[in-house]
């Protein structure tokens, strides 16, 4: 027992100077006065309170988006390119081929594109598809700067399915050309082309297409349903998406020119290095007597941006969310403070002091005492809490006897 009690006397020095060290003094509640104009403030207060709160915690579960630059140094890795397009003109008419600045030919037997016959016109279910692809890439031309960061923060997906099939009818003739599949390319600028005659190989290098000259008619109309570089990514656009265009003209040259950028993403929904493109076309019909020479066809250059896009979502980390909550807290409390002080001060001024407004001030219990009725022993020498009574009026006494 005088162990216990020494270890217990030991720790009231302790105690005291951490109950000295108290930052949070406790107010009795009798000497604390609430009122209504301070309690609509207070509630003013917690609604605020609670919207910072909330958007604080809406900012923390989302993420943005960040976009960094840098020069590209990979040189030495393979190209895909994504290829769906349609032409107005039979297979056997026409063909496809792809080659690099340095002019080799990257088309061969493994790595060619699929010819499938087909017609031109579009049944009703290839309509909304090519319509629905059109409007899409129209409005993301036109609002891609307002809507990037969106795009990329919910990972929107331009890649539809697969352009519908067209259902072969044995009486209905094929006179249209779809050329689809990937390509594989060394990564050079280069130029991809779709024109008159089967594409041949010369030793040396040399290049050309071998057509049999008839005369029906070269009308390249062409629908092109997909076009994009690289593996696919959530948060990519195809600006040719849905592109058509319809001539009457036999003899007319279509020419792309495309820009295509290195992506590296890193975001929640893909984690790829990937390519985009920008795209310039124009169009213009051969007439020899008129100077404008050329071949008939559809050309598509492409060249590489030397600066690599990084595009990642950025978090913000715990210790920065508890250290903005903890400002708005305290910085609404203390805020509020002041303002419900000087809203004290303003309406005593002008309710107190200028009498504009109604003020009725706190009553004062007074006790009247008869002084006839009182005497000597009546009067008590001191008052709760030790104070000592002092009488200001006369007192007269009486005698009885």
């Amino acid at each position: 027992m005088r162990r216990l009690n020494a270890v217990t006397s030991d720790r009231e020095p302790l105690k005291k100077l951490v109950k000295e060290l108290d930052a949070f003094p406790k107010i009795d509640e009798c000497y604390v006065e609430t009122n209504a104009r301070s309690g609509g403030v207070s509630l003013l207060m917690f609604c605020v309170l609670g919207l910072l709160i909330g958007s604080q915690i809406y900012n923390y579960s989302n993420s943005e988006v960040v976009y960094e630059y840098g020069v590209d140094t990979d040189t030495s890795s393979m190209l895909k390119i994504n290829i769906d397009l349609t032409i107005a003109m039979p297979c056997a008419a026409i063909g496809a081929d792809l080659l690099d600045i340095t002019g080799k030919h990257s088309i061969d037997h493994e790595n060619r594109l699929e010819e499938i016959g087909t017609t031109f016109e579009l049944t009703r279910q290839q309509e909304i598809y090519q319509l629905t692809a059109r409007q899409r890439a129209q409005l993301l031309q036109k609002k891609y700067h307002s809507m990037h960061e969106s795009i990329w923060d919910k990972g929107y997906r331009d890649e539809q399915n697969s352009f519908p099939e067209t259902i072969k009818n044995p009486r209905v003739k094929l006179d249209a050309c779809r050329f689809r599949g990937s390509l594989h390319t060394r990564k050079l600028s280069g130029n991809f082309h779709v024109t008159l005659g089967k594409p041949i190989n010369f030793f040396g290098g040399g290049h050309a297409h071998l057509s049999v000259m008839t005369g029906d008619a070269h009308n390249f109309s062409h629908r092109i349903h997909h076009l994009s570089f690289g593996d696919t990514a959530a948060g990519r656009v195809h600006p040719l998406d849905g592109d058509e265009h319809i001539t009457s003209h036999d003899y007319h040259i279509f020419q792309y020119f495309v820009k295509v950028v290195p992506t590296k993403v890193n975001t929640r929904f893909s984690y790829v290095d990937t390519y985009q493109y920008s795209v310039t076309s124009r169009d213009r019909v051969l007439d020899h007597n008129a100077g404008s020479h050329g071949t008939p066809g559809i050309f598509m250059k492409y060249d590489f941006s030397p600066i690599k896009v990084y595009v990642a979502h950025k978090y913000t980390p715990f210790w920065k969310f508890l250290v903005r909550l903890c400002g708005i807290v305290g910085g609404i409390f203390a805020c509020t403070g002041i303002f419900n002080s000087i809203l004290d001060v303003t309406l005593d001024i002008v309710c107190c002091r200028l009498k504009l407004g109604k003020y009725k001030p706190k009553d004062i219990q007074t006790t009247q005492i008869s002084t006839s009725s009182l005497t000597d022993a009546s009067i008590p020498s001191t008052l709760p809490g030790g104070n000592i009574a002092i009488s200001s009026f006369p007192i007269t006494t009486t005698d009885t006897t």
